[in-house]
Formats: C-alpha cells, sequence, structure tokens
C-alpha cells in the first residue's frame, strides 16, 4: 500500500475509534446526539459486518426521535445505570479474562506494559484502571492517530503492528462478551445498537484490516471504506464534548472528537 492511501486508512479508522471511544466515556447530552445526527456517519459505517449494519439500524432509529433533548434525558439516566451503577455492567478486560474474575489482574498489568511500550501512561485524574472498555480504545484511536501522523515507512511499520499485536492479544479477544452483555442489560436502542455497533467494527477491523497488515492486500479493504470516514468533515471531530484538553496531545488535533475523559497520556520529560 502506498504512504498515502495508509494514511488515509488509518484516520478513517481513527475516526471510528474516535467515535466508539465516546459511547463509552461520557454520557450522550444532546450536543452529542444533535452532532451525531447532523454528521451522518452512520451511512458510511453498513455493509462491513452484520452486527455492525445491526447497530447501525439500532442507533439511527434512536436518533429519529423529534425530540433529542428527551432522549439526552433518558440516555443519561441508562448511561449511568449501565456503566456507573450501583450494578454497573463491568467494562474491564480482566473481569471477562482472569480466572478468579475480578479487576486489576494480570491482564490489566500486560495492557498497561503495552500502554508503556507506546510511550503512554494512565492519566493520573483517571477514575479506572487501563483494561477500561474505554482506556482500550483511546489506545487504538492514538495508535491510528499516530500511523497516519507517520512520515517514515519504519513508524508507519512500529504503529501498525503495536495495532495488531493490541487487537490480536487484547481488545478483539473480550469485545464480544462485553458487547453481549451490555446489548442484554441495555433498554433503549441506542445502546442495543452501542453493542452491536462497537462488537462488529472491532470484529470486521481485526479480522478484515489489522490482520492483514504487512501482507500486502489492505488495498482492497481500503478501495471499500468510503472517503467520508476519511476526512474531517465525515469524523466525530463535533461529537465528543470538551471538557479539558486531551492530554495525549495539546491542543487536540483537528479532526479528532473529545470525549471529556480522554484516559491516557504522554509521560513527562
Amino acid at each position: 500500500m502506498e504512504s498515502d492511501e495508509f494514511k488515509l486508512l488509518m484516520k478513517a479508522r481513527q475516526n471510528v475509534y474516535d467515535l466508539l471511544r465516546c459511547f463509552f466515556l461520557q454520557e450522550p447530552e444532546k450536543d452529542f446526539l444533535t452532532a451525531f445526527k447532523e454528521e451522518n456517519i452512520l451511512k458510511d459505517l453498513r455493509g462491513f459486518h452484520k452486527d455492525l449494519d445491526e447497530g447501525v439500524e439500532l442507533i439511527a432509529a434512536a436518533l429519529s426521535s423529534p425530540d433529542l433533548s428527551a432522549l439526552s434525558s433518558v440516555l443519561q439516566e441508562e448511561f449511568t445505570r449501565l456503566f456507573v451503577g450501583p450494578l454497573p455492567i463491568p467494562l474491564y478486560e480482566s473481569v471477562y479474562r482472569s480466572e478468579s474474575g475480578l479487576v486489576n489482574q494480570e491482564e490489566t498489568a500486560a495492557v498497561r506494559r503495552q500502554y508503556q511500550e507506546a510511550g503512554l501512561l494512565l492519566h493520573p485524574d483517571s477514575s479506572f484502571p487501563e483494561d477500561h472498555i474505554g482506556a482500550e480504545l483511546e489506545f487504538v484511536f492514538f495508535l491510528c492517530q499516530r500511523a497516519a501522523q507517520a512520515e517514515k515507512e519504519s513508524d508507519q511499520k512500529s504503529f501498525s503492528r503495536l495495532q495488531q499485536e493490541f487487537l490480536r492479544d487484547h481488545l478483539s479477544v473480550w469485545i464480544a462478551p462485553l458487547c453481549d452483555r451490555l446489548f442484554s442489560a441495555a433498554r433503549s436502542s441506542y445502546f442495543q445498537g452501542v453493542a452491536k455497533m462497537t462488537k462488529g467494527f472491532i470484529t470486521w477491523d481485526f479480522e478484515e484490516v489489522v490482520s492483514n497488515f504487512g501482507k500486502g492486500v489492505l488495498i482492497a479493504y481500503f478501495s471499500g471504506i468510503p472517503l467520508s470516514l476519511m476526512t474531517p468533515t465525515g469524523s466525530a471531530k463535533r461529537v465528543g464534548k470538551s471538557v479539558a484538553p486531551r492530554p495525549m496531545e495539546r491542543p487536540p488535533p483537528r479532526g479528532s472528537g473529545n470525549c471529556g475523559m480522554a484516559p491516557l497520556s504522554v509521560p513527562g520529560p
């Protein structure tokens, strides 16, 4: 794949992971839903995977509401019930993969090591461990972003390798049971759609794109990704709620959303 095509592919994937992380890191406030609806991102995500298609339809049905303010109030309550408590669904890799089923297990340490290899640490203000789904999606977003910015082929290969290893060893392994649990617990078509969309895209991305890094066949997959996902106008740039500067990059790069809880930070000097 030529360098320009590689960068466009990484930007397209960056924009989708931008959106996915927002689902789990911020409440769906009215501004988020309005921007989400107006950006019309969903139309470009059809046709890749069955679960992704079902998720797109479910979220689109929710966003068809004529009163997004009322919808936001309902969804914020559901966000709290699902992700905050008092009895939230677990959002941590270690819960799904460790023998104990508890948080802060070996899986958490393994994720931390992969962050450190990429030069990242969990933000000190974060209230959750490294293997939270939002942090893991943030990490892939970061790797796509850096791969898209890389000028040297060696750097492109390095960031591609990190993505391949992380999705293979972590994110793709536990995303299905997490999303299945979320789908069962959700009461709204919106969060059912979040579950299906997240599961479908990550499954497709790993099996059809990331697993083929370095095999010289990505051009076939690149040609099927809509150009609107590769440009700022098709990204989730207005979807994220800007609460504080993203600690990964100050200021935030043009075209990326701000979810208000960016959990990863580049270590200081």
